[in-house]
């Protein structure tokens, strides 16, 4: 948008293929951010581009003014979320969307997610090293698998209401997986591991939504 050129814009976005060999050739290799790919146009060139945006919410109203946030909720790009100075406070990272904006009051906690597998976007969040972490996702192969590669990266993350105990207690409420033949994930408890090699084998899982709020609220009171 902001080129000065007589042309639509729309003819850049429309030709980023041909438009992305001819500038590695005529633009100083300095001024290429070469570690994007072609198909990274906008940051291999320094475009602007639209930022994902992630949905925080505050869970105590303390850190609402020690972090000059204008509401409990707001939603952050990747680069302002990762500018976070968070300090001693519980950060609650949930799967389900719903689950997150429900997600009870806990003292100095912040909690973050409600996007599936954007748990990748997490694993240099610098905050994460230093501060309490919880994890709550489905109890089904892809999301111990996550809880095990997010614990890979911070080993003192904990996992709520995912492990066999949960998963037997709420079995009525289990419905049908996918099928998979992933090895069990090297970074769960045995609790977990034990759900995992239940959920691959019987094909199950355990969608987070499904269990009832009075729980969530029970865990939450030991936090």
């Amino acid at each position: 948008r902001e080129l000065p050129l007589a042309i639509s814009t729309k003819l850049i976005e429309s030709h980023e293929k041909l438009l992305a060999e001819w500038l590695d050739l005529v633009l100083d290799p300095n001024s290429i951010a070469s570690e994007f790919t072609h198909r990274q146009f906008a940051k291999r060139y320094g475009f602007r581009e639209v930022e994902s945006h992630y949905l925080v919410r505050l869970l105590d109203t303390e850190l609402l003014r020690e972090l000059s946030f204008p509401g409990q909720e707001i939603s952050l790009p990747l680069s302002s979320l990762r500018e976070l100075a968070l300090r001693d406070v519980h950060v609650v990272l949930v799967e389900n969307k719903v689950n997150l904006l429900t997600f009870p009051k806990v003292k100095r906690g912040i909690a973050l997610g409600g996007l599936g597998h954007w748990i990748e976007v997490l694993l240099d969040m610098p905050w994460l090293t230093s501060n309490r972490v919880t994890y709550w996702g489905d109890i089904d192969v892809e999301g111990l698998s996550i809880l095990s590669r997010l614990r890979e990266r911070y080993p003192h993350v904990k996992s709520m209401l995912m492990d066999d105990d949960c998963l037997c207690r709420w079995e009525p409420l289990l419905i049908r997986g996918n099928e998979s033949t992933l090895a069990k994930p090297l970074h769960l408890t045995e609790g977990e591991g034990r759900a995992f090699e239940k959920c691959l084998i019987a094909t199950l899982r355990l969608e987070q939504e499904r269990i009832p709020h009075s729980e969530v609220l029970r865990i939450c009171g030991s936090f």
